[in-house]
């Protein structure tokens, strides 16, 4: 996915990532916002979650009220 998304200050982001392999699913998927990996932070808003099935890892990248140090780009 590429392109720009924009969201009002306070709101929620959710970025999700779906990654499949075969016949196991990858053993871990990281976040990186600007270059730098993103490690989930419940106190300040910033939640990763992984869950895995036969084949695929899913991981959400939740923030729970965006603020304009938010802004960037996240792989």
């Amino acid at each position: 996915m590429t392109g720009s998304e924009y969201v009002p200050r306070g709101s929620p982001i959710q970025l999700v990532c779906n990654a499949t392999g075969h016949p196991d699913p990858p053993l871990d998927i990281d976040w990186f916002k600007d270059g730098r990996m993103i490690l989930s932070d419940a106190q300040s808003g910033l939640i990763v979650t992984k869950k895995a099935d036969s084949s695929t890892l899913v991981s959400v990248l939740a923030v729970r009220h965006s603020k304009m140090t938010d802004a960037g780009e996240y792989s």
